[in-house]
């Protein structure tokens, strides 16, 4: 029987954004000697203070969680005086809050046009590209004009890796990972850095360094203990695997993804029994996840209860009507029943979904059904 497992890590996908700034003090210390230009000046001065009012009202109510005042406060602000970036920079903060996303890039876009020299703007504007709009060109764009006004700035080089990671960009992204390292080591660089050595360049090895480091700078990352015990199930280091999934499971209880890989690297070494029971813990968090119904049903194969099987990878093709995997699990277990009609239904789905040995199944044994 060659049931199909389907395995999957996560990459640490949290984005880094520019807080909100704080109110600033301005002084005003030019002199004038022309009484029209005098007169100009004394207008200014009026016109910012009020403005400056509204905007430090809404710095303290934004640091209350007063989001709705402070949104009509910045607001104020920028009506009276619609030249100051930073009140802009703030009022998209706040939008953001609000999910107003389209709004917030809007702001973002205009302190960009007051300051063409702020790295900040750039970066949440880009940030808000990718998570938001999907637009991973637009945010690598956003991401390097942050980089080019400010070499230093360790969050775009961050945030870059994750556009270029979801482009398909490894190289990229493993190149700017290691540059927000060096500018300022943490714990997600390392953890996404290592997702790629392991799942992009088979260099299993490599990422187990990388997770490594990732825990000694923050112990309690229950995500890079998941991927590395992942790393270690992958080289056969089955013990070292279930150390650390079970720490990430003593970390985080109700994470499934931890319970998900443990589960998986049981069934590699055998445990079949052990696995259906991770595979149903991780279901019970994430009733949606196709994938580990899937796997649970290959489990369960994998000890002749065919039925059950079949139950789970219905389950899974409920959820996920795209799962070529899930269609051809079934397939061979309907077989196996001898519902060979059934059997040829489901390959033909697996086929159509892009299953080469679902195909060959077609061609060689279905031609009858």
């Amino acid at each position: 029987m060659m049931n199909n497992f389907k395995r999957k890590a996560l990459l640490a996908s949290l984005l880094a954004s520019i807080p909100f700034s704080p109110p600033l003090i301005f002084s005003a210390s030019t002199a004038f000697t022309s009484s029209v230009l005098m007169f100009s000046f004394a207008e200014r001065v009026h016109a910012n203070r009020r403005a400056d009012f509204y905007f430090e009202r809404a710095y303290q109510k934004s640091n209350k969680d007063d989001f709705s005042g402070a949104l009509a406060d910045y607001d104020r602000a920028i009506e009276i005086d619609p030249n100051e970036d930073v009140y802009f920079f703030n009022r998209a903060l706040i939008k953001e809050e609000f999910e107003d996303y389209l709004g917030a890039i809007s702001d973002y876009s205009k302190a960009i046009e007051l300051n063409n020299n702020d790295s900040d703007s750039y970066n949440n504007r880009g940030l808000l590209k990718s998570s938001e709009l999907g637009d991973d060109s637009g945010a690598i764009a956003d991401y390097t004009k942050a980089i080019k006004i400010n070499s230093k700035d360790d969050l775009a080089y961050y945030n870059r890796a994750l556009s270029k990671d979801n482009l398909g960009d490894y190289s990229g992204a493993m190149l700017d990972y290691t540059k927000s390292i060096k500018l300022k080591p943490n714990p997600e660089a390392y953890n996404n850095r290592g997702f790629i050595k392991a799942n992009e360049l088979g260099d299993d090895s490599g990422a187990i360094a990388d997770y490594t480091k990732a825990i000694e700078i923050n112990p309690n990352y229950f995500l890079a203990y998941t991927n590395r015990g992942a790393s270690k199930s992958t080289l056969e280091d089955y013990s070292g695997a279930l150390t650390d999934f079970a720490k990430a499971i003593e970390i985080d209880p109700n994470n499934a993804y931890s319970y998900f890989e443990r589960a998986y690297s049981k069934s590699e070494s055998g445990d079949h029994y052990g696995a259906i029971s991770d595979y149903s813990k991780s279901i019970k968090i994430d009733p949606t996840d196709s994938v580990a119904y899937n796997n649970r049903g290959n489990s369960k194969a994998s000890l002749d209860n065919i039925s059950g099987a079949i139950a789970d990878f219905t389950k899974a093709i409920e959820i996920d009507p795209e799962n070529a995997f899930a269609y051809y699990n079934r397939a061979e277990n309907k077989g196996i029943l001898g519902d060979m009609d059934g059997a040829c239904e489901d390959w033909r789905k697996a086929s159509a979904l892009g299953d080469e040995d679902a195909a060959e199944f077609v061609k060689e044994d279905c031609k009858r059904n």
